[in-house]
């Protein structure tokens, strides 16, 4: 009997949730206040505009999307988020991020893969905007 309920366990635990996901960002918590009228927010005061924040398991990446809405995302690939040099870095075009450790590309305007191999979306903080001030969370 006990040599059945061993062989049980092992099978449930191989096919269920005993292995730890590759891609899990680590859970952070986020409770992060930003006055975008500082100058060190100001352009989050345009649509397209951008910055990084340093909250979060790597930092974010806070952009503007249109007016009144505000999206934040995690920096850390979420094709492997717990090496070392996965930070998702936005480039030269305002709208196209990139991890340059696996070459993954996304779209900072809704988090989307452009590129792989990454297949899952940039992970996305709640955000709330009241013109002034910037509440991000989870």
């Amino acid at each position: 009997m006990r040599t059945v309920f061993c062989i049980l366990l092992f099978i449930m635990c191989t096919t269920s949730g005993c292995r730890k996901s590759r891609n899990q960002i680590p859970n952070t918590p986020i409770d992060l206040y930003i006055d975008t009228k500082l100058p060190s927010y100001i352009s989050l005061n345009i649509v397209g505009g951008w910055i990084y924040a340093s909250s979060g398991y790597k930092g974010f990446i806070i952009y503007r999307q249109k007016p009144g809405c505000i999206n934040a995302y995690e920096r850390a690939c979420p094709y492997d988020p717990t090496d070392d040099c996965s930070i998702v870095e936005v480039l030269k075009d305002n709208i196209t991020a990139v991890d340059s450790c696996c070459g993954s590309q996304y779209l900072i305007t809704d988090g989307n893969v452009i590129k792989g191999p990454a297949t899952q979306t940039l992970q996305q903080y709640q955000t709330t905007f009241d013109g002034t001030i910037l509440h991000v969370f989870n």
